[in-house]
């Protein structure tokens, strides 16, 4: 590195404030070989307004909004409100590395917002294009040269842990078809027998046969049948691929499953999808009893997914999808935390109440 680079690398301030797994060390590797000494973001909330005070004077940021535990019920507009002025943002990448998956609304939404992205991961599958783009930033960011991948890739694998089930999941679907798990998902939905289907004197709208999914990808992917299984159960964990009732995993039998991929729900604004939801469900939410069992503030599922459905004009599948990713995200959850988000008669409660009331 030259020495004007080495000056410059050596006062540019680097904050993390990330998730073990899911590329994070080998982001930390990456920077290291950029000649950038990243240091974790404080959690205390006076040193952690100085330390994102410093993106004013040329620092960036790399952030997982994963766990609402840490950044609350709502991150983005939480994370607008703790930066020192709203061109910060720009300096500042998210990630989502531990929560499944990221939809085109969610990368609008926090685009929108002014961040530099938003990404599923840190590695963006076997070639690292995710990390190679993200060097690409930091070097444009700081006034560095775009380093050649020989200069930092061997960083990143010395670094580099073993991950967690969330990036095993992605790691799986990249491993067998070359594409982001995202990608894989919104070209099966173009590639699937996909049609309103009927058992049992109940409708379940746009869904596929799982034995039918098995025998597509086994001739499309040139796959044995125990490596399709595993990629539509890897999807699964990515909360991208749901039995119609989520009761079964992927399995090669002639069930029902659903794609939670939307192309329709993606071109509604997601932040105002969500906005309807922090003011409805709570007016929705009240004492309901189970098998003489009383739960306090909650709301029903499947009225939540007619009442999300009439407010935006969506499609009943759509409506059940963005609450299906709002659980996901952690800001509605099961009221005993046994079920996933459900379209029918459970409950459920919206997790930002809870968290005001913490506040």
């Amino acid at each position: 590195m030259k020495a004007a680079q080495h000056a410059t690398a050596a006062r540019t301030r680097i904050w993390l404030d990330l998730a073990s797994g899911s590329g994070a060390d080998a982001l930390r590797g990456a920077l290291m070989g950029m000649g950038l000494i990243p240091q974790p973001l404080p959690l205390d909330p006076g040193p952690r307004r100085q330390a994102l005070a410093t993106l004013k004077e040329g620092a960036l940021a790399f952030l997982d909004v994963s766990d609402p535990a840490l950044h609350g019920p709502r991150p983005f507009s939480a994370l607008v409100q703790a930066l020192p002025e709203p061109a910060a943002a720009g300096r500042v990448m998210l990630s989502r590395s531990r929560s499944g998956h990221v939809s085109p609304a969610d990368r609008a939404w926090a685009q929108n917002l002014g961040f530099a992205d938003l990404l599923p991961d840190w590695l963006g599958g076997a070639d690292c294009h995710a990390l190679r783009d993200v060097v690409a930033w930091v070097a444009r960011s700081t006034g560095l040269d775009v380093p050649a991948p020989h200069e930092w890739l061997p960083y990143t694998r010395l670094l580099s842990g073993s991950g967690d089930e969330k990036s095993a999941a992605r790691a799986i679907v990249w491993g067998l078809t070359g594409e982001a798990p995202e990608a894989c998902t919104a070209r099966l939905a173009t590639e699937l027998d996909i049609a309103d289907r009927r058992w049992r004197l109940h409708d379940y709208p746009r869904c596929f046969i799982g034995s039918h999914a098995v025998e597509h990808l086994m001739h499309r992917l040139r796959r044995p049948r125990e490596e399709v299984l595993a990629l539509g159960q890897a999807l699964g964990e990515l909360g991208l691929l749901v039995h119609v009732t989520q009761e079964h995993s992927f399995l090669d039998q002639d069930l029902y499953y659903r794609l939670a991929w939307s192309d329709a729900l993606d071109r509604v604004d997601a932040a105002a999808v969500w906005r309807s939801a922090e003011q409805g469900l709570p007016e929705m939410s009240a004492t309901r009893s189970h098998h003489g069992r009383d739960y306090a503030d909650c709301f029903v599922g499947e009225e939540a997914v007619a009442w999300l459905a009439a407010r935006h004009d969506l499609h009943r599948v759509d409506a059940w999808l963005a609450l299906h990713r709002m659980a996901q995200w952690g800001w509605i959850e099961h009221v005993t935390r046994a079920r996933p988000f459900i379209d029918g008669h459970f409950f459920y409660r919206w997790r930002g109440d809870a968290e005001r009331a913490a506040a």
